[in-house]
């Protein structure tokens, strides 16, 4: 396997949709709807099953944010496929619950999500994502990043989406 990491822009949009519409959730396709919308969605719980129970509309709403430059990641790739993203950005721009992920503060980034196609996983595509990660974050200025790792390292590999605790120890 040969990785190589590509900002999510425009002109990767294809290769992002790709991904999401076909090895990211081949294991878990009731999460397949999510389309890495939940920490940019603004209601609350239960308008965001309601957008995920709609086919379509977190597709939709995600192509149009990545169009506008809305959306910042990575996606990994092996040769010219991609098996892996990390979803980040600044704080501010993120929301858990219906409210902000947490204050404002200039110079703070998150780390919201990682997602793996399962026949990557194990093999050290999320710890280069989050090395990666960290030092695009770095080079656009931000002096610290906020995760929110799952700490039940036994859940299944869905339930870790925030990335597990040993991937940031």
């Amino acid at each position: 396997m040969t990785l190589s990491f590509h900002a999510l822009e425009p002109a990767r949009l294809a290769d992002w949709l790709a991904f999401f519409d076909g090895p990211a959730f081949a294991d878990n396709p009731e999460w397949g709807t999510c389309y890495c919308r939940y920490f940019l969605f603004e209601g609350g719980k239960d308008a965001w099953e309601g957008a995920c129970a709609t086919p379509g509309v977190n597709r939709s709403a995600m192509t149009a944010l990545v169009r506008a430059g809305a959306v910042d990641g990575l996606l990994a790739c092996d040769g010219d496929r991609v098996i892996g993203w990390v979803h980040f950005g600044p704080t501010s721009r993120f929301q858990a619950s219906g409210g902000a992920l947490a204050p404002a503060e200039p110079g703070v980034a998150s780390i919201v999500c990682f997602l793996v196609a399962a026949e990557h996983r194990r093999r050290g595509v999320a710890r280069a994502l989050l090395r990666t990660a960290c030092d695009e974050l770095a080079r656009r200025g931000f002096d610290s990043v906020d995760a929110r790792p799952a700490r039940d390292i036994q859940a299944e590999a869905m339930n870790q989406f925030t990335g597990p605790l040993p991937l940031y120890l």
